[in-house]
C-alpha cells in the first residue's frame, strides 16, 4: 500500500474514534443531566455580567406597561454593587411586558412576567434562563405549596393555576374570583386575596378545594401568617388597616391609619407599612410602634431582612428608578440606581 494510502487509511481510522469518543462524552454528560429546575446551569461566558455569590438582593423592575422592558437587577451585599439588566445582557433577550412577582426558591429564581403570561425560570447566580412556563392569563404572585408544586395568581382568568415546577407547567386550575392576588399559607389551609369584591378565599392545602370566603371590608393588598393566624393589611374607602384572622375564620382590628399604603413587608414579629412620607415599624405582639420619615419622591414598594430596610422609589415612572437602603435604625445607608419602576424583592 502506497504511503499516502496509508496516512489516509490512518486518518479515517483516527476520525472515527474522535467520534466515538465524542459521543461516549455526549452521553455521559446526558446522563449527569438533574430532571428538575433546580441545579446550577452553565455560565454564560460572553454576557460581561460576572457569575454572583449567594448574597443578593433581587429587584424585579416592571418596566413600563406594552413596552415590554421589565428588567432584573442584583444587589451585591458583599460588595455593595448593583448590577442592572442581568437578564437581557446574558440571554440577549428581554423578559417581558410587566415583571410582577419573583420567587427564590433553592437556585431558581422565578420571573412572573404579568401581561406576557408567562414565568421564566432563572438560575438565581447566572440569571441565564431554564425553562419559561406560558398559559397563563395574566399572572400575578407565585406560592409554594409543598414538593415542587406552586400555585399562581391571577388577573382576570377567574382560576388560579397549580404548576409544577419540575416539568414546567401548568397541571391544574382552581376556580377563583376574577381577580386574585397575593396568598400565603398556615399549615393547613392556602390563603389567597381576592381584590374585585375585597375577600379573602380560603382553600384547603391538601386537595385544594374552597373551604371559605370572608369578606373584609377593605383590599387585601398584602397577606402574612404569624403565629398560625393571617395577617391582611390592605386600602380601605378612607386609609388603610391591618386585620388578623384566627383559624375560626374570626377577624379583629389590629391598627388602622389615615393614610395609604404604598407598600407592606414582614420580617420577625414586624410589619413595615410604607406611606407617601413615612415607613411604620408595627410589632404585631406588642402592637408598639416606630415611624421615620423616609426620602423616596414617589415610593412603590418596601422589602425588609436582615440586612435591610429597602424602598423603592419609582420616581416619575418614565426615568430609571432608585432603591434606598437603611439600616435597622432607619439610618439611610446607601441609595442604588435600577431599571424602571423597580417593585419586587426575593432575597
Amino acid at each position: 500500500m502506497a504511503p499516502n494510502a496509508r496516512k489516509n487509511v490512518r486518518t479515517s481510522i483516527q476520525y472515527d474514534m474522535d467520534k466515538i469518543i465524542a459521543l461516549f462524552v455526549l452521553l455521559i454528560c446526558a446522563s449527569c443531566q438533574k430532571d428538575e429546575y433546580f441545579g446550577p446551569v452553565n455560565p454564560s461566558t460572553e454576557s460581561g455580567v460576572v457569575e454572583q455569590s449567594s448574597n443578593l438582593i433581587y429587584i424585579g423592575c416592571e418596566g413600563n406597561f406594552q413596552y415590554g422592558n421589565a428588567s432584573l437587577s442584583a444587589i451585591n451585599l458583599e460588595e455593595n454593587t448593583i448590577e442592572n439588566d442581568v437578564f437581557q445582557r446574558v440571554n440577549g433577550f428581554g423578559i417581558g411586558d410587566v415583571l410582577q412577582s419573583m420567587l427564590h426558591v433553592g437556585d431558581s429564581l422565578f420571573l412572573v412576567v404579568n401581561n406576557s403570561g408567562l414565568i421564566r425560570i432563572v438560575n438565581d447566580s447566572t440569571f441565564e434562563e431554564i425553562a419559561v412556563i406560558e398559559g397563563f392569563n395574566s399572572p400575578r404572585y407565585m406560592l409554594m405549596v409543598g414538593g415542587h408544586r406552586a400555585l399562581v395568581s391571577d388577573y382576570g382568568g377567574k382560576t388560579v393555576s397549580v404548576v409544577d415546577l419540575v416539568k414546567a407547567k401548568i397541571t391544574g386550575q382552581i376556580p377563583a374570583p376574577l381577580w386574585t392576588e397575593r396568598m400565603t399559607m398556615t399549615e393547613n389551609r392556602i390563603y389567597i386575596s381576592a381584590m374585585t369584591d375585597s375577600s379573602l378565599v380560603i382553600i384547603d392545602k391538601t386537595t385544594l378545594e374552597m373551604e371559605a370566603k370572608i369578606n373584609l371590608g377593605i383590599q387585601p393588598n398584602y397577606l402574612f401568617t404569624l403565629n398560625g393566624e393571617v395577617i391582611v393589611c390592605g386600602n380601605g374607602k378612607a386609609g388603610s388597616r391591618i386585620l388578623s384572622i384566627d383559624q375560626l375564620n374570626q377577624i379583629s382590628d389590629i391598627h388602622s391609619f389615615d393614610s395609604r399604603l404604598s407598600g407592606a413587608s414582614f420580617y420577625g414579629e414586624n410589619a413595615y407599612l410604607l406611606f407617601r412620607n413615612t415607613l411604620v415599624q408595627l410589632n404585631l405582639m406588642t402592637f408598639q410602634s416606630r415611624s421615620f420619615e423616609h426620602k423616596a419622591q414617589t415610593p412603590y414598594s418596601v422589602f425588609v431582612d436582615q440586612s435591610g430596610v429597602y424602598i423603592s422609589d419609582v420616581l416619575d415612572y418614565l426615568s430609571k428608578g432608585k432603591v434606598l437602603v437603611y439600616d435597622d435604625h432607619f439610618e439611610h445607608k446607601s441609595t442604588y440606581r435600577t431599571g424602571l419602576i423597580p417593585q419586587a424583592f426575593a432575597r
